[in-house]
C-alpha cells in the first residue's frame, strides 16, 4: 500500500510492525470480499466524487440489502456485522465504459480479474472457487477466508467474507468479518455505449481487536487503499470490455492462459466477451444492439448459508 503509517515514534518498530499486519487483515478481509477486490501497483489520480461513512449513508445501504428474499440464519450473520460495524466506509461511485453483462460477469467471478493479474505478476492474491457461490481467499500474506455472494441481481450485489490472521508478529488468530453491498446502474448513450456506475459500501468487524485502535489508527489507511483499489479494479474492467470490442484476437489468446479458474467459468467468460464484440460490430455498423441492460444475468439467487473457517 502507498500510504504510510506515521505513529513508530509513538508505538516503536514492534508496534509498528504489528500495526502493518493488521492493516493488512483489515485490508484483506475487507477488499478480498470485494466482487472488485484488487492490488494493482501504481497510483490513482484524485478519485471523482468523495467517500462518506455518515450514519446516513450507512442507513442506506443497510436498505439496500433485501433481507426478505435472503435465507433468515444468513440474514442473522449479516445484522451481526453490519448493525455494530468496527467500521464502515462508502466508496466513491464510480463510472465506467463497459459493458454490463461482461461487468457484472466479473462481479460475480473475481477470479478471472485475479487470475489476469497474476499472469501480469502485480497480485499474490489466491481466489479458488469452492462452490457455484463461493470462494477461498488467501492473501499471501497470513490472511485466509472464505467469501460468498450472498445475493445478485443485475442492480445489487451482497458479499459476505469471513478472514482471519495468523503470523509472527500476532500470537493470537485475529477473525474479522465483512459485508459488501455492490450498487449498479446502467445508462445508455445515444450512439448505443452504455456506462456503468457503481457504488460499494464496505461494513467491516473485527472480532478480538480494539475498536478505537482500528478507529484511530487503521481506518484512514483502509478507507484511502480501498477507494483506489476500487478506482483502479473498475478501470481494468472498462479496458477489459475494450479490449473485447478492438483486440479480440488477443482475448481469445489469453482465455487458455486462465489455468487458476474453472473451465466453465473460463468458456462463460469468453462467451461474454465474444458477445460484447458483436455488440460493438452492431454500432459500428449502425444497428443498435437489442437490450440496453443487462438480459442473462438477471435473476435473484439466495444463499442457504455461509461458510465458516
Amino acid at each position: 500500500m502507498a500510504v504510510c503509517l506515521r505513529y513508530a515514534s509513538l508505538f516503536g518498530d514492534a508496534r509498528q510492525g504489528i500495526r502493518r499486519k493488521l492493516t493488512r487483515l483489515v485490508f484483506a478481509i475487507a477488499l478480498c470480499a470485494l466482487p472488485v477486490c484488487g492490488q494493482l501497483a501504481g497510483h490513482a489520480e484524485e478519485l471523482p466524487g468523495s467517500a462518506s461513512s455518515s450514519f446516513r449513508s450507512r442507513q442506506e445501504a443497510i436498505r439496500a440489502i433485501p433481507f426478505d428474499r435472503i435465507h433468515a440464519p444468513v440474514g442473522q450473520k449479516l445484522r451481526k456485522v453490519i448493525e455494530d460495524p468496527t467500521m464502515y466506509r462508502r466508496l466513491p461511485i464510480q463510472i465506467v465504459d463497459a459493458d454490463p453483462d461482461l461487468y457484472i460477469l466479473l462481479a460475480r467471478y473475481p477470479e478471472v480479474i485475479v487470475n489476469m493479474w497474476q499472469l501480469m505478476g502485480v497480485t499474490q492474491l489466491q481466489l479458488e472457487r469452492t462452490g457455484d457461490y463461493t470462494m477461498r481467499v488467501v492473501d499471501g500474506a497470513g490472511t485466509t477466508g472464505n467469501l460468498e455472494l450472498v445475493y445478485g441481481t443485475q442492480d445489487v450485489h451482497v458479499y459476505y467474507a469471513v478472514g482471519h490472521y495468523e503470523g509472527p508478529l500476532l500470537k493470537q488468530r485475529i477473525v474479522g468479518r465483512c459485508v459488501a453491498v455492490l450498487s449498479t446502474g446502467f445508462t445508455e448513450t445515444v450512439r448505443g455505449r452504455i456506462y456503468v456506475s457503481s457504488r460499494l459500501d464496505v461494513f467491516a468487524r473485527l472480532d478480538n481487536l480494539a475498536a478505537d485502535l482500528v478507529a484511530k489508527t487503521l481506518y484512514p489507511l483502509m478507507g484511502k487503499a480501498s477507494d483506489r483499489n476500487f478506482l483502479e479494479t473498475n478501470r481494468f474492467v472498462g479496458e477489459l470490455s475494450r479490449a473485447a470490442e478492438t483486440q479480440w484476437a488477443g482475448l481469445q489468446q489469453l482465455g487458455p492462459r486462465l489455468t487458476k479458474i474453472r473451465p466453465d467459468v473460463q468458456s462463460r467468460f469468453l462467451t461474454t466477451a465474444a458477445k460484447v464484440r458483436v455488440k460493438a460490430q452492431q454500432r459500428v455498423k449502425g444497428s443498435r444492439p437489442g437490450q440496453t441492460t443487462p438480459t442473462e444475468t438477471e435473476g435473484v439467487r439466495v444463499s442457504r448459508r455461509v461458510n465458516e473457517p
